[in-house]
């Protein structure tokens, strides 16, 4: 049917005065799905599932409600008008209950919010409750509104082919369950069906927001990248790696073995392998040698993006200037995370339409938007996910990822390998043993470098020593600030890292004490927003320069990623994998024969860390390894980073937070799992053998998910940069436009702070509301130029300005 014929809208420009009706925009939105989709055994299935989302706009109500809105000068103005359900009523009598509407109504229902399929609030069934809601809508209108724009013979035929597909997509997974043989080892139907179901969300999502977008914004600007220009792109990316590599005129001594673990990473990635370890010695220059890797691996399967994802913003800021300078293309490199800003609000625009689907060939971000896009619950995380399919996955210090996670993240990675096309590379200095668990492990992977002792040796610039035992009971802040000291007499350069915050700033306050003037003492924690922070390593880079003496109290937030050398390293006791990643700060780049990384023991009142679960964990895991070097060192081939302590280590650490590994929560009152939820839901689900095909509470599960457990935080902006005030007076100009306020309230991301609960509490009196209540602004008397956010208010004449 022609779509001027039609009488039924979708969309209105404002600017253009256009309107896009219902049909184009279901037939756009079909089309582009098409020319999205990484799957063809989901091609019908998707088109079928774009075409049905938006048939509930077809009523009589809908129309006089979009009419309504768009005279209405305020667009919250009125309710919203349920128009997915109608769609997938539609969907549902072409094929009653069959897998095929099951799968595409849940996606029409959660393409505006996830839902659940079954419910633990009640335990009903999703199509149940729709099924019932619909005998209040106008679903007979739409019906003939439809069907009158929509040929239903074709959409039987269609239907035909998408059953076809959704039987081969089953087929498939039962195949690789029988393959594996025992149940749960690395994952389950449920869960592998509910994610295949997630990228059907993902590309009606994306379709549907970019289409309408395009039409608000007055023509089609979404780049469709072609093979043939993918793989000219990824040649010329190759091109400028190699040139990058020959200009690295010192091939001798540690820059000899760079060079050949390098090439050894350029020569596997013509190999069809779709799971790689690369653990090589800090140092070694595995960020551009798992690039030189993905590139060529692009080049030879034809994949469609590397996406590089690391858990530290710190390892994110460095590593996507180091990615950026050796591709030779700026461009094509999207850094996604909250601390991006760009310079104006066009540059800004443009940015945000990148990341709202990843659609650039090279994706550099945090673990936190990684895991988000698998499991978080927001849509414009489901968004982006078909974008992970065919693409290359390098997860960097694959480590430091939380323990409740790790069943979620290994079954994520065996989807993405096994069915979704991706090749997947773990990278870390100190491997976690992920194969080795009792259930949902994940799939064997290939050492992509060979493990050499060899190399071990070769890269060794630090040598571990074990004081834990110096000080019974473990050392008081005035004991470990004399520790302090003496070590920085003797290396000059020192850097503690502490496991709490409290402590990191009372070690700060008592060596900067018995330091005064002697050496330059400096102050590093979350407490300080990104902007102070960043000045603080600055101020410590250039004292390293400089050889100045100088001693930094940190806590863990310096331990990966960052690019700093100090002659002596010193941590207080954690797990095993979070000391080794402490030492690759010290003697970095070889600048003494040996580095010296001291493991101390903090008392019980320096360092409280009785909330701290996860930290407590590790250092009982750490303990026996340090038991065992102490008494039989040559068992551990003679040093505690050994690969032999690293395993052992990790044995004695997964064996004791086993229980923690499939995200446990509680839910309506009964003890459960992520896991569970995103499976089979059996805590929830009262239905047998002849239930529904998907059963996964999706809408729960994705808003109890966090990577990183902010328990609650709060976000404050800190007046730390002179703009700030004048910043917040422009936030409260009611004449100021939207946009221009968002785009001051991205700037002052690097002036903002996230307090926890208590903190908070604490902190009351200095906090007031601008905005409306949308902003909260921390007085200046409790921003410390040292130390951060502080709980007691500086006296008036020690204000900081």
């Amino acid at each position: 049917m022609s779509e001027k014929m039609s009488d039924y809208h979708a969309h209105y420009n404002p600017i253009s005065e256009q309107y896009q009706t219902n049909y184009a925009h279901s037939k756009e939105t079909a089309e582009l799905i098409r020319k999205k989709n990484p799957f063809s055994c989901l091609e019908n299935v998707a088109y079928l599932t774009a075409l049905f989302h938006d048939a509930g706009k077809y009523s009589d109500v809908w129309q006089s409600y979009f009419e309504k809105r768009i005279k209405s000068t305020d667009a919250s103005s009125g309710g919203k008008i349920d128009h997915a359900t109608a769609g997938g009523q539609l969907m549902d009598e072409l094929l009653p209950l069959s897998s095929l509407s099951q799968m595409v109504q849940l996606a029409i229902y959660s393409h505006h919010g996830l839902q659940d399929c079954i419910s633990p609030e009640d335990g009903r069934f999703i199509y149940e409750k729709r099924k019932k809601k619909a005998f209040s809508l106008p679903v007979d209108e739409c019906r003939t509104r439809f069907y009158s724009e929509f040929n239903k013979n074709q959409l039987e035929e269609l239907c035909r082919n998408a059953q076809y597909e959704i039987r081969n997509l089953n087929g498939n997974i039962s195949k690789k369950m029988e393959e594996w043989n025992l149940p749960d080892l690395y994952g389950n139907r449920d869960f592998f069906l509910g994610l295949y179901e997630r990228l059907l969300m993902s590309l009606l999502i994306d379709a549907d927001r970019r289409n309408t977008e395009d039409f608000m914004s007055g023509g089609d600007i979404c780049a469709f990248q072609a093979e043939k220009e993918g793989e000219i792109l990824w040649l010329a990316c190759a091109e400028n790696i190699e040139k990058k590599i020959a200009s690295f005129s010192d091939k001798r001594g540690i820059n000899q073995y760079r060079s050949e673990i390098s090439d050894v990473c350029r020569n596997v990635s013509t190999n069809s392998v779709r799971r790689y370890r690369l653990t090589v010695p800090t140092g070694a220059g595995k960020t551009l040698s798992s690039l030189r890797f993905a590139v060529n691996h692009a080049i030879h399967f034809h994949k469609k993006r590397i996406i590089y994802a690391a858990p530290f913003h710190s390892i994110v800021d460095q590593n996507a200037d180091e990615i950026r300078e050796a591709l030779g293309m700026p461009d094509i490199v999207l850094e996604h995370h909250c601390n991006v800003v760009m310079e104006n609000e066009g540059e800004q625009a443009r940015y945000d339409r990148i990341t709202e689907d990843w659609s650039s060939p090279v994706v550099v971000t945090t673990a936190v938007q990684f895991l988000n896009t698998l499991f978080s619950g927001k849509t414009a995380s489901v968004r982006r996910m078909h974008s992970l399919c065919d693409s290359i996955i390098i997860m960097d210090e694959v480590q430091a990822l939380p323990v409740r996670i790790i069943e979620l993240f290994n079954m994520a990675m065996n989807f993405l390998s096994e069915f979704a096309g991706a090749t997947v590379v773990l990278c870390t200095a100190t491997q976690p043993l992920l194969e080795e668990l009792p259930r949902n492990r994940l799939l064997p992977s290939q050492y992509m470098v060979p493990l050499s002792a060899r190399y071990e040796e070769k890269f060794r610039r630090t040598q571990l020593v074990d004081d834990t035992a110096l000080a019974a009971g473990g050392m008081r802040i005035e004991t470990a600030a004399h520790y302090v000291m003496e070590k920085a007499q003797k290396y000059e350069s020192v850097l503690f890292i502490a496991n709490t915050k409290a402590c990191a700033r009372k070690l700060f306050e008592m060596v900067s004490e018995l330091s005064g003037e002697e050496f330059a003492v400096q102050h590093l924690s979350t407490s300080m927003c990104p902007a102070h922070r960043k000045d603080v390593l600055n101020r410590v880079n250039q004292c390293l320069l400089s050889k100045k003496r100088q001693i930094c109290i940190s806590t863990q937030m310096v331990e990966a990623g960052v690019n700093l050398s100090f002659r002596c390293v010193i941590r207080s006791l954690a797990g095993l994998d979070s000391v080794i990643q402490a030492a690759g700060r010290c003697n970095r780049h070889r600048e003494a024969a040996m580095g010296y990384v001291f493991l101390v023991k903090m008392h019980e009142e320096a360092e409280n860390l009785s909330h701290l679960k996860d930290i407590r964990l590790a250092q009982q895991a750490s303990l026996p390894v340090l038991t065992q070097f102490s008494r039989h060192p040559e068992s551990l081939e003679g040093s505690l980073d050994s690969a032999k302590a690293v395993n052992m280590y990790f044995q004695y650490y997964y064996a004791g937070c086993q229980k923690e590994m499939c995200y446990p929560v509680t839910v309506k009152g009964v003890s459960t799992s992520l896991v569970n939820l995103l499976s089979a839901n059996p805590d929830f689900c009262r239905y047998g053998k002849n239930g529904p095909i998907l059963k996964q509470a999706f809408q729960t599960a994705g808003e109890l998910f966090e990577m990183i457990d902010d328990g609650g935080k709060t976000p404050l902006v800190v007046p730390y940069r002179k703009n700030v005030q004048m910043q917040l007076d422009e936030l409260e100009n009611r004449y100021l436009p939207l946009e221009q306020k968002k785009q001051i309230l991205r700037e002052l991301q690097m002036d903002t702070v996230s307090v926890s609960e208590t903190e908070r509490r604490k902190i009351e009196n200095g906090i007031r509301e601008i905005w409306g209540g949308n902003v909260l602004v921390l007085d200046e008397r409790f921003y410390n130029k040292n130390t951060g956010v502080v709980t007691e208010p500086a006296p008036l004449p020690d204000l900081f300005m």
